[in-house]
């Protein structure tokens, strides 16, 4: 998801790409830093449309550490984006690193399949019922959180005038998501 967020506000935003890159950056390094504070050995990472992916080590692995990794990056949005609010001098920078930072946090915990909050609703979901349960949920809510999106996306662009960044962001997730054939 990150990675498809910096693609859309380098469009958007150009200037201020490296301010959008360390939001990035802080959230990643949360996934990547829980995993080590819950003693999960990292294999590798690799990037990917919707951002990094990390590789973890299978044996160390539960549906309740992957909770807490998938936390993580959230985590680390929301509390740098609460440091740099209370502590640091407000300029254009600081609130577009605040404004983007809580962004990512919020986008990521939607319960969209790709994305921080599915992975973790679907790991809290296999816990309690079983595995078809929990995809059927996360294939509907991510179908009906992208929609609505779009939907959103188009209001704005007929009404505001805005430009095309979150209607090329939904269709993105969308194609991703379901139209994509990969397992």
């Amino acid at each position: 998801m990150a990675l498809l967020m910096i693609i859309t506000l380098i469009y958007a935003l150009p200037r201020y790409f490296p301010v959008l890159l360390i939001s990035v950056f802080i959230h990643e390094l949360g996934h990547i830093l829980m995993a080590l504070l819950l003693g999960v050995r990292i294999r590798s990472m690799r990037l990917d449309m919707l951002g990094a992916l990390l590789d973890l080590d299978g044996n160390l692995f539960s549906y309740k550490r992957e909770i807490f990794i998938c936390l993580g990056g959230p985590l680390a949005n929301a509390l740098t984006s609460l440091v740099a609010y209370f502590f640091l001098p407000r300029n254009d920078i600081i609130s577009l690193f605040i404004i983007s930072s809580m962004a990512l946090c919020v986008l990521n915990t939607l319960p969209i399949k790709s994305f921080d909050g599915g992975r973790i609703c679907f790991a809290m979901l296999n816990i309690f019922f079983s595995l078809r349960t929990a995809e059927r949920f996360i294939q509907a809510s991510s179908f009906i959180i992208i929609i609505s999106l779009w939907i959103l996306s188009v209001y704005f662009l007929l009404k505001v005038g805005a430009t095309l960044s979150l209607f090329v962001f939904s269709i993105s997730f969308f194609a991703k998501i379901f139209l994509s054939f990969e397992s």
